[in-house]
């Protein structure tokens, strides 16, 4: 961050002479479902407000970006997006902040903060007016909460015949922060060692794209409550209980993560007709840990233009690999402390299973074309979500998490300017 503002402060006089521009984009989103202790989330980063069921908050925000050329090769861009987040300092409403060098049509070197290209919607995530749907599905996008990269961007972009490809690649440092399930406490999450490699087609009107993410020496810093709770169950590891011992060895390890390597796979492909718009994605999550929520998620969206009204259909799935984590042993049957060690069981095994995820939703909206700056929206989601698997949702540890159907009214605008 202070590289770029160093830059702007060492170019302002080249700056008079430049080419500059400022342009911004924003949604007024509303969603309501109603489900007694159960709220919505967009992504897994916002703020688990569980006691909510109607709110503004999930898929409203306001973005600016300020754009720089300098000369032919050289460029900056910043952006600022107001958004719901557990934090709005400074840096984390900062979603970009880059130098550009582009030598000749084929080299983009970028270096900065960037879109963590990780998916096809990588740079336009917020931009709900650019897409066709209300929202991201919820089974791809919702349980990927890093969205940008603090480093360098390298892309090779060329031509074969009718076919535009590119190879890209980034390397650098991801963090966000996030909030207890159990409290308003934040943790920070960070991992200075994350690739992103990308190869992308472009065919006329089609486009697919597969990427591959490995994010190295991840760290999850936890917040008070939650470094006191695995203190005191790293002492109940070390007590000689025989299998609640052994347990609660096995548990402290699952649940926490430090220096911890995840790789994520994805797979991308669309059409962009004049009346026709299919897109598809899917993508799987590796990691050694249970509180990673490993297996396969994707979706796929169709939708058809009729003037300036384009409804369409989304199918959206998370398919677990593993079954949700289970308790190896009563820690209430122990002659000493029994209903204290039962309560601080079912608190570590809550803790792992709060990622969870196992749903599915079937979409139904429409969207109308105002004028070439605005869009209205609106969509119903039917979401099956299986027992256990609230990963995405914001929902209390104590909560019954026996599987339930949840219907989700969703209406929006969204402009660009």
């Amino acid at each position: 961050m202070s590289g770029v503002v160093g830059l702007l402060a060492m170019t302002s006089g080249a700056a008079l002479a430049a080419d500059w521009s400022v342009s911004g984009y924003g949604s007024i989103g509303y969603s309501y479902e109603n489900e007694e202790n159960l709220g919505f989330l967009r992504n897994i980063a916002q703020p688990d407000d569980y006691q909510r069921n109607g709110s503004f908050k999930p898929d409203s925000n306001i973005g600016v970006q300020f754009d720089l050329q300098l000369d032919p090769q050289w460029s900056v861009t910043t952006q600022w997006v107001m958004k719901e987040r557990v934090e709005q300092r400074f840096d984390d409403i900062t979603e970009l902040a880059f130098v550009r060098y582009t030598p000749d049509e084929n080299w983009d070197i970028r270096l900065g903060r960037l879109g963590l290209n990780a998916y096809i919607a990588a740079d336009s995530r917020r931009i709900d007016y650019a897409h066709l749907w209300l929202r991201p599905p919820q089974e791809f996008y919702g349980g990927i909460f890093y969205d940008a990269i603090d480093g360098i961007d390298v892309t090779y972009r060329s031509q074969w015949d009718e076919i535009t490809w590119s190879l890209g690649a980034q390397y650098g440092r991801i963090k966000q922060k996030l909030q207890n399930t159990a409290s308003s406490e934040i943790s920070a999450t960070q991992s200075d060692q994350t690739l992103a490699l990308v190869f992308s087609l472009e065919q006329d009107r089609w486009f697919g794209r597969l990427s591959y993410v490995h994010v190295g020496q991840l760290k999850v810093d936890l917040d008070g409550n939650s470094l006191l709770g695995i203190q005191v169950v790293n002492q109940l590891a070390q007590a000689g209980l025989g299998p609640i011992s052994a347990e609660a060895a096995q548990l402290v390890e699952q649940i926490n993560l430090q220096e911890e390597t995840i790789e994520y796979w994805q797979l991308g492909f669309g059409y962009r007709g004049e009346q026709w718009s299919l897109q598809s994605e899917i993508y799987t999550i590796l990691g050694e840990k249970a509180v990673v929520p490993e297996g396969v998620g994707g979706y796929a969206i169709a939708g058809y233009t009729l003037g300036n009204v384009t409804p369409y259909v989304i199918y959206g799935r998370f398919n677990p690999k593993n079954a949700p984590y289970q308790a190896q042993s009563d820690w209430g049957l122990s002659p000493v402390n029994g209903a204290q060690l039962a309560e601080v069981q079912k608190w570590l095994i809550g803790g792992i299973n709060s990622t969870y995820i196992d749903q599915q939703t079937f979409s139904l909206g429409v969207r109308w074309d105002v004028t070439a700056q605005i869009a209205l929206k609106a969509q119903y989601d039917y979401i099956q979500i299986a027992d256990n698997g609230y990963g995405l949702w914001a929902i209390p540890l104590e909560a019954d998490l026996q599987g339930r159907d949840v219907q989700l009214f969703s209406v929006s605008v969204n402009f660009v300017f």
